[in-house]
Parts: structure tokens; sequence; C-alpha cells
């Protein structure tokens, strides 16, 4: 058990933890509130519970380049935003072009993509984008 999101996982003789992966979500815990980009993409719902981001079996998420993944997660959170229970990504296509621009962006890892964020991609309104870091920064 991941003690973390108490999600299945596989015990590697080295330590390592390899989780097994929601294609859904349950939904009591209530609507999305937040999506934190990190390795693995996190979600949060309006009840505080956090659970690993569900994602299809051919299809993985990501986010920060032109490709695939970001496509995915894109579609994951159009869905999402409307219903918590709904099935992962199982195409790269068919979100709106807002979520898909939010979702190319180099976001730094950790960063937490609010609802009000993720619908104001959504629906095409201006949200705040990440900043590069400057080398001072440690980048």
């Amino acid at each position: 058990m991941d003690p973390v999101s108490g999600a299945p996982v596989v015990r590697k003789s080295d330590g390592t933890l390899t989780v097994a992966v929601p294609q859904r979500l349950s939904g009591e815990n209530g609507k999305l509130i937040e999506v934190i980009l990190d390795e693995p993409i996190w979600v949060r719902t309006e009840n505080g519970v956090l659970q690993v981001a569900p994602q299809h079996y051919y299809y993985g998420i990501n986010w920060g380049y032109g490709g695939s993944g970001p496509g995915s997660l894109a579609l994951l959170i159009h869905r999402l935003l409307d219903d918590i229970t709904a099935p992962a990504a199982d195409t790269i296509i068919g979100a709106p072009d807002g979520l898909d621009e939010l979702t190319q962006l180099a976001w730094p890892l950790e960063q937490v993509l609010t609802r009000e964020t993720l619908e104001a991609a959504r629906q095409g309104r201006a949200y705040r984008r990440p900043t590069p870091r400057s080398k001072e920064d440690g980048a």
C-alpha cells in the first residue's frame, strides 16, 4: 500500500514503490478542486482527498511540451471538471484549446493548478502562467 495515496503498490527490492494507477476516481470525495503537476500527477477533491490522477492504460499524461501526454492531460482535466468519476483520457484530442495550451506550458514540478485556473483556461480566459526560473533561482 502506498503510504501517501493508499493505492496498491508493488515494492521492489531496492525499496521503490510502483503504484497501480486508477482509470477512474470515486465520486464520494466531491468535485475536483486542484491538479498537482508532479511525478505522478495528483488530483485533490473538495473534501481534501488527494488521489493519483486517472490514466488510461495506453495514453500517458504529462505536461510541458506539445505532444500526446499534455493532450491526454488536457482531456482528462476537461472531463474531471464536469465529472470526477469520468474515465481517463482515451485519446489525445478533444479538450478545449485553452486547456491544451495550459498543459503544454513548462510548469514547475509540484505546481498546483486550482479549479479556478483550470476553468479559466477551459473557457479561454486569462490565468497566471509560470514564470521562467533564472540561474540565480537555481535553474
